[in-house]
């Protein structure tokens, strides 16, 4: 890119002059001045500022290269008269192709070509539109007020439906891919040193996006010890820094609002490698407030939804845990100190020596607890199964204490141990070793195999049977697939074990779990769904192997108060599809209000 500077002058009483900037050769800018003499000095008088194509990629060196990059040109002029102590501006300045890159989201803002137009330091803008990654427009209406340049003060509102900000896939190279559809309303208005800022946003249930921390688990296991106590003399100016005194210029009051709706899927990918992993399907909402000084609260809570996460920890190996539904997160005010309680489950198989003495494998659930604040946070695990009702019994006479030791063991080990009962050195090794090979096994799946989640299991068990002790070994696996927007889940799992007796089919096995589930919809306060299912388990009663096999309806609705459950209406109503045909606004107004007055909060 080469630059150029052309420039004449035509002085008389009142003369003139010209500046012309050339960019690759061609004249991008010119800036034009009437200019007088006042009692011998010249001053300007009048100035014209006309863009041709002028390149905003020239502005690209000075921002950085991670946050923003401009595309495109500007065309328009620019008339400054009046006094240096009060200017005015007027004219038209419009986009040419004009996108904004943000390389974190992987996308870009494209602006609209409509010119914006400047009447005596009053700048308009009558639906300015700004495009994501679909064509649905956000559009900004309104006016910028900068008649006395030392008090500019803003009148602005921006809306937006269905507006796709990220539209993208992890071939972009972002931290950030997916897509995320939003819709917003929002306002600006008052002095620049003071304004007010008010705004709803709502996350639509099409949202799919992915993130992955730069650094991966390093980051997240690496403790920085540095400076853990440090001693400060704050008599000494030289190690205490003084605060700024600088005035505040300009300061906003925020008051904002927050909705994720049902569907809604987020991903965390806590590996560069992608292996470990959260996955949520979060809904809830949010109030956020900032006065001028800058304090900032939020409350609200988030359920944090169908989700699991994946971690590989040291002796056990990787681990998945899968989150209770009704999980959540809940702000009261501080931002940086939320409130949880989350219920994280991990469904292990284990080998269980029975009353008769011989083993058999049974179905564990290890339930993470975790509680509490961000400050003070509780975290204990329990145990529990439904495969065996004898052994159920014996886990709930147990003490909580007691149960969170026999989860950690069943968590190292993969045994399950009883009560009274250590485990061995032997045990522990063996359970690390395979871990190991689970976890080796799932970071090439996650490495290697894209469009589906998918995760191996390999353990060694002992078998005794009829007094006669023998090793076996246990291969399990499960392949799960979203599809059309996340409203269609494919799930297929099995396992198979190398003492399986000759009239076990190995097929059967190895396809015992196998789900097909379909959303009909999904609101903020209803969720309906079509479910097909065979499941392969373990009956303690009938002493053997289960297969399940149907198909569901399940229909979730979350209600205010139990009378909406049972409310009856007497009596008839007017169709809604007859007060259209009326033309009448208000009675098709307060007729989808009667019927949508049994949902919470309407």
């Amino acid at each position: 890119m080469s630059f150029s500077l052309a420039a004449g002058t035509n002085l008389s009483n009142k003369g003139g002059g010209k500046i012309g900037l050339k960019i690759n050769g061609k004249e991008a800018m010119s800036l034009g001045a009437v200019l007088a003499d006042d009692n011998g000095t010249i001053k300007p008088e009048h100035l014209n500022l006309k863009l041709t194509e002028f390149p905003l990629s020239i502005a690209n060196p000075f921002l950085d290269a991670d946050m923003m990059q401009l595309y495109g040109a500007l065309n328009g002029s620019m008339a400054l008269s009046g006094t240096l102590s009060a200017p005015l501006l007027n004219g038209a300045i419009s986009c040419d192709s004009v996108r904004v890159k943000i390389p974190m989201i992987g996308s870009s803002l494209r602006l609209d070509d409509d010119s914006i137009s400047v009447v005596d330091n009053l700048l308009t803008f009558e639906k300015f539109a700004i495009y994501g990654a679909n064509k649905n427009p956000l559009q900004i209406s309104g006016s910028v007020d900068a008649r006395k340049l030392s008090d500019i003060s803003f009148d602005l509102n921006a809306n937006a439906s269905n507006f796709q900000l990220i539209g993208n896939d992890q071939r972009a190279g972002s931290d950030v891919y997916g897509k995320l559809f939003l819709n917003l309303s929002a306002t600006v208005k008052g002095p620049m040193r003071h304004f007010d800022v008010n705004g709803n946003v709502g996350i639509l249930g099409s949202t799919d996006v992915y993130y992955t921390i730069p650094g991966g688990a390093s980051a997240i296991t690496t403790t920085n010890t540095d400076d853990v106590v440090k001693f400060v003399n704050f008599n000494d100016t030289t190690a205490v820094e003084e605060k700024d005194t600088v005035p505040q210029m300009m300061a906003m009051r925020v008051r904002a609002n927050l909705t994720v709706s049902p569907g809604t899927r987020a991903c965390v990918y806590l590996s560069s490698n992608k292996s470990y992993k959260v996955t949520v399907t979060p809904s809830g909402s949010f109030n956020y407030f900032q006065n001028f000084m800058g304090d900032m609260t939020l409350n609200g809570k988030l359920l944090l939804g169908y989700g699991l996460v994946r971690y590989g920890f040291p002796v056990l190996g990787d681990k998945t845990f899968t989150f209770d539904p009704q999980s959540y997160v809940q702000f009261n005010g501080n931002i940086m100190n939320p409130s949880f309680n989350v219920v994280a489950t991990d469904k292990i198989r284990g080998s269980v020596v029975n009353s008769s003495g011989n083993s058999q494998m049974v179905n564990f659930l290890v339930q993470l607890l975790a509680s509490g604040s961000l400050s003070a946070p509780k975290v204990s695990f329990d145990l529990s199964t439904d495969d065996d009702l004898s052994l159920q019994n014996e886990l709930s006479s147990m003490s909580a204490d007691q149960r969170s030791m026999q989860a950690m063991n069943l968590l190292i080990t993969g045994r399950y141990q009883g009560a009274g009962m250590k485990s061995s050195s032997s045990n522990l090794v063996t359970g690390s070793l395979y871990g190991f090979l689970t976890s080796t096994l799932n970071n090439w799946a996650a490495q290697n195999i894209r469009g589906v989640d998918l995760s191996f299991g390999v353990d060694q068990y002992d078998k005794s049977t009829n007094g006669e002790k023998s090793s076996a070994m246990s291969y399990s696996y499960q392949v799960s697939k979203s599809l059309f927007n996340n409203k269609f889940k494919i799930v297929v799992g099995g396992n198979y074990t190398t003492d399986a007796s000759v009239d076990e089919s190995f097929a059967e096995n190895l396809f015992s779990d196998v789900s097909f589930e379909y959303t009909l919809k999904q609101t903020n306060n209803l969720t309906m769904l079509a479910k097909l299912y065979r499941h392969l388990g373990y009956e303690s009663i009938l002493e053997g192997e289960v297969t399940e096999t149907g198909i569901g309806f399940v229909m979730k609705r979350r209600l205010s108060n139990l009378r909406r459950l049972f409310n009856v209406r007497w009596g008839s109503r007017k169709p809604a599809v007859e007060a259209v045909e009326e033309k009448d606004s208000t009675k098709i107004v307060n007729e989808r209000d009667t019927l949508n007055r049994d949902e919470p909060g309407k």
